[in-house]
């Protein structure tokens, strides 16, 4: 690698403490105003091992869609990066056999976590989840957010007051206050599970 410096920024109270190895911007949102003052319904799903994570991953966001798309013209679902972008290439394919109109063309994709790096670094999360999910669908690029990547040259700061302030605070305010999905997917590498946390 090419040992870059890794930091961490958030706007709320971290999930979980910044990892030291990479540049990394946490910049999900909970609220249009507080955000600790609403109450998301987070499920953690386990997969015994890798080859399971798809399945296991993909019927609630699935479900999460259609009950959105139900009650409004929108779908917000924020992703994380490392693994969790080479997981939803068989999302196509899971809304088919459910018989759910994904509607792609309402999907909102922001971005749950992001390393300090512009989108076409191997690093980025963004540049993960185009090349692995977006790209494959036809969800308008314009309503997938990545960092305002001007400002990596300032302070990480800097970087999450911007996403909040022209990407999350907008969605809320279409969206009712909330995302619809949050989709974080971790390795346990003690118990060797694949967790994934689904905020619905």
């Amino acid at each position: 690698g090419r040992g870059v410096e890794r930091r961490s920024v958030q706007y709320h109270k971290p999930l979980h403490p910044p990892s030291q190895h990479k540049p990394h911007s946490s910049i999900m949102a909970l609220s249009k105003n507080d955000p600790s003052s609403l109450s998301y319904n987070a499920k953690l799903l386990v997969a015994p091992s890798k080859t399971f994570v798809g399945s296991v991953l993909h019927n609630p966001i699935v479900q999460s869609c259609q009950s959105a798309l139900q009650s409004r013209d929108a779908f917000t679902i924020a992703l994380s990066g490392g693994s969790l972008p080479s997981f939803l290439q068989a999302l196509p394919h899971s809304f088919q056999q459910a018989g759910v109109d994904p509607q792609w063309e309402k999907w909102h994709v922001l971005l749950a976590d992001e390393r300090c790096v512009v989108s076409t670094d191997a690093d980025s999360n963004l540049g993960a989840i185009l090349s692995n999910f977006v790209n494959a669908v036809p969800i308008p690029k314009s309503q997938v957010y990545g960092i305002d990547e001007a400002l990596l040259s300032k302070s990480t700061d800097a970087v999450a007051a911007a996403y909040e302030q022209k990407v999350v605070r907008p969605l809320l305010e279409k969206c009712g206050g909330m995302i619809d999905c949050v989709v974080l997917v971790s390795n346990d590498i003690v118990m060797n599970p694949y967790v994934s946390l689904i905020c619905i």
